[in-house]
């Protein structure tokens, strides 16, 4: 039986629980799956047992990752969104389960060309153009790591042909118009961002979470141009942070563009606005 075992996965469980992650046992299996290339359900203890030792020494150096609170989806550079699998790595903000509603939301009436403001790891613009193959994409991020990851994932599933990708600082590099603008922009304030868990604070991208403000600077910079950008009768679909909703709604009603809905989350907290130019 050698020195590896179905007794491994217990003590790496407890290795897990001891470094503060919220779920050891389930993150442990992941990562042994991820190793093992199947799911450990098929595999009994005696098969687990006879399982080679390199394969041992992968799952060891994964756990150790995660002991540093390295997210999974960090440490095998893939997350699910929408269905799909997209690779991620420290670069990029993981996609989340909640914005999947901004998607939801996008995808509630027709629109032709769009931009992905923030593109990030391409989530947004690749679902969307999966989505509805009659479309046309722009993702724009100032940050050039992001591009390249969005990149990769527009070559994963075969869409370069129906989108571009812009390095720009907002819309600074942006010179057309839009029927649909989607956006997940920063939105943690400076106070917030020391208070997140160590998997966001350490392994995603600041510029991706914080502006280093009191979170509201993206919808103020958003806001200030946005409505040259979108054709009539457009769409805005943004992320919001938790109880920012009062401020954002505030900032946009300087704007011509009116809210049209208030998205809530899976929590039933308003986790997208929807502003509509008139």
């Amino acid at each position: 039986m050698g020195t590896w075992s179905s007794d491994t996965l217990k003590s790496a469980t407890l290795r897990l629980h001891k470094a503060g992650v919220e779920n050891p046992g389930y993150d442990t299996t992941k990562l042994f799956e991820s190793c093992l290339g199947k799911r450990i359900y098929s595999l009994n203890k005696e098969e687990i047992d006879t399982i080679p030792g390199k394969i041992w020494s992968s799952f060891e150096n994964l756990i150790k990752l995660r002991e540093q609170r390295m997210p999974i989806a960090k440490i095998v550079n893939e997350k699910e969104f929408w269905g799909r699998s997209f690779h991620v790595n420290t670069e990029v903000l993981d996609p989340r389960p909640d914005t999947e509603v901004l998607i939801e939301e996008a995808l509630s009436e027709e629109f032709g060309q769009f931009l992905d403001l923030g593109v990030g790891s391409g989530c947004l613009l690749v679902t969307l153009l999966a989505e509805k193959p009659a479309a046309y994409g722009v993702g724009s991020d100032i940050s050039p790591s992001c591009i390249r990851v969005a990149g990769i994932n527009i070559e994963r599933f075969g869409l370069k042909d129906r989108c571009k990708l812009v390095t720009s600082d907002w819309f600074s590099e942006i010179n057309c118009n839009f029927d649909l603008i989607i956006s997940n922009p920063p939105y943690i304030s400076k106070d917030e961002y020391e208070t997140l868990q160590p998997e966001i604070r350490y392994f995603e991208p600041k510029i991706a979470l914080t502006l280093e403000d009191d979170g509201l600077e993206s919808y103020r910079k958003i806001a200030s141009e946005v409505s040259k950008y979108l054709n009539h009768n457009g769409r805005l679909i943004i992320e919001i942070g938790f109880g920012k909703y009062h401020q954002v709604k505030r900032i946009f009603e300087r704007t011509d563009l009116s809210l049209e809905n208030e998205i809530p989350d899976l929590c039933g907290i308003t986790r997208a606005l929807v502003f509509r130019k008139v």
